[in-house]
C-alpha cells in the first residue's frame, strides 16, 4: 500500500475535518483500487498523532461519502468514490449551518472499478459542490439490500437524496426514502412516472443528432438497434429516429428498426436481409451481439457498416469493437451539476417536480465513414 503521510500540525478545534480532506487527497492521487485494504484506526492515529476519537469522527465522514468502506471483523477498504474520476478536492463550504447534505444512491458499482454513469454525474456534483453549499454522501447503488438502505438512511438522515436509476429496484430506494420523510430527485428518464425532480438527457436531440452524421456522410439506408425494455428513453430514442428521418426526407421504414432481448446470429439475419449501411444501437447492452460478429463472422466497421452508439461507457466498447466508436454522449457531468443548482429549490418546494433536459453531445470516433467508403 502506498505510504500515508500528513502534513502537520492539524488545527485543534478542526483537526478532525483537516485529517477527513488528507485522507481523501491521498485516495484521489493514490493508485489503490475500490475493494483494496486501507488504513487502520491504529495505523491512523500513530501516522497523524491524533487521538483515537479524531481519527474514527474522520473517518466516520470518509465512510459516509463513500471514500472508504468499514466492514465489522475484518477492517477498514478503499469505497467506490475512489475509483471514480474526480476533479481536485473541493474545500467545504464555510457555513456549515446553510449545508444541504445529499445522499447520493449510485447507477451500478462492482468490483475495482466505478461505473461509467456514476463516475459522470458524481464529478458534476463534486465540481459545483462548494459553490452550491451541498456536501455528498455515496450510500450505494441499485445492490443495496433494502434493510441495509433503510439503516444508512436512518443513520444519515440526509436533507435530500438523489437517485441514479439503473433498474425498477431503485424505485423501492424512492419510497423507502419518502417513508423516512426524505426529499427525492432522480437523473435520467427512469422512474417518470414517479413525477420527481430530474436531470436527463434530450434522447430524442441525440438522436436527431446521430441520424444527421450518418445523412452527412451519405447514408439513406439508416437502421436503429432496440433492446426490448419498456424504459422511457427507448421510446424516446426511437421516436427521435422515426422523426430525423423525415427531417432529412427519409421515409421511414419499420423493417429497419431491429427489436431484441440478445443475440448475434438474429442481428447477422437482419443484417443480411435488410442491408443497411449504418446503424444506430440505442443502448449499451446491444454492444456485445455486434461485437460477436465482429469476431466471429468477419464484421468490418467501419467499412462494412458504420455504427453510432449512445453511452460513452467507452471500455465497454473498445473490448467489443477493437476502437473507439463515435458516440452519443450523455450530458451526465451537467445533470450532476444541475441536481446541485435545484437542491435548495427541491427542499424549498419551489417548482418541486421541474424536469430539465439537457442536450447530449456527439462524439465521432472510429466507427464512421462516408458512405463511398463501406
Amino acid at each position: 500500500m502506498n505510504e500515508i503521510s500528513f502534513t502537520k500540525p492539524f488545527e485543534s478545534r478542526k483537526a478532525a475535518q483537516d485529517l477527513r480532506n488528507q485522507i481523501i487527497q491521498f485516495l484521489i492521487q493514490s493508485d489503490l483500487k475500490p475493494g483494496e485494504p486501507f488504513y487502520s484506526d491504529a495505523d491512523l492515529v500513530k501516522h497523524s498523532g491524533l487521538s483515537r476519537k479524531t481519527v474514527r469522527d474522520a473517518l466516520s465522514n470518509v465512510q459516509k461519502e463513500g471514500w472508504i468502506e468499514r466492514r465489522q471483523g475484518k477492517g477498514s477498504f478503499v469505497g467506490p468514490r475512489a475509483g471514480m474520476a474526480l476533479p481536485p478536492l473541493q474545500p467545504p463550504p464555510s457555513n456549515r449551518k446553510s449545508l444541504i447534505r445529499l445522499a447520493v444512491l449510485g447507477f451500478w458499482m462492482s468490483g475495482d472499478r466505478a461505473d461509467w454513469y456514476s463516475s459522470e454525474v458524481l464529478r458534476g456534483l463534486e465540481e459545483v459542490s462548494a459553490d452550491c453549499g451541498v456536501s455528498i454522501e455515496l450510500i450505494g447503488d441499485h445492490h443495496q439490500k433494502p434493510g441495509l438502505l433503510h439503516q444508512r438512511l436512518m443513520q444519515s438522515r440526509p436533507d435530500l437524496l438523489l437517485v441514479m436509476p439503473s433498474t425498477m429496484q431503485h424505485a423501492y430506494a424512492v419510497a423507502e426514502a419518502r417513508h423516512l420523510g426524505i426529499p427525492c430527485a432522480v437523473t435520467g428518464t427512469r422512474l417518470q412516472e414517479l413525477k420527481l425532480p430530474s436531470a436527463a438527457e434530450d434522447n430524442h436531440q441525440g438522436m436527431a443528432l446521430a441520424v444527421q452524421h450518418l445523412f452527412d456522410l451519405g447514408h439513406r439506408r439508416i437502421a436503429l438497434l432496440q433492446r426490448e425494455e419498456s424504459t422511457p428513453f427507448t421510446f424516446e430514442r426511437r421516436r427521435g429516429y422515426l422523426d430525423a428521418l423525415s427531417t432529412w426526407g427519409i421515409e421511414p421504414d419499420e423493417r429497419l428498426v431491429w427489436w431484441t432481448s440478445d443475440g448475434a446470429n438474429d442481428l447477422k439475419s437482419f443484417l443480411k436481409s435488410q442491408k443497411p449501411t449504418a446503424v444506430i444501437c440505442s443502448n449499451l447492452m446491444l454492444a456485445s451481439p455486434i461485437g460477436q460478429l465482429i469476431k466471429h463472422e468477419g464484421l468490418r466497421i467501419p467499412q462494412d457498416l458504420s455504427l453510432v452508439t449512445f453511452d460513452q461507457s467507452y471500455a465497454t466498447y473498445e473490448k467489443e469493437f477493437g476502437l473507439r466508436p463515435t458516440v452519443i454522449e450523455l450530458p451526465l457531468v451537467e445533470m450532476g451539476k444541475t441536481i446541485m443548482g435545484l437542491a435548495r429549490e427541491i427542499l424549498n418546494s419551489q417548482n418541486p417536480h421541474q424536469n430539465v433536459r439537457i442536450p447530449c453531445r456527439l462524439s465521432i470516433g472510429g466507427s464512421t465513414a462516408p458512405l463511398s467508403h463501406s
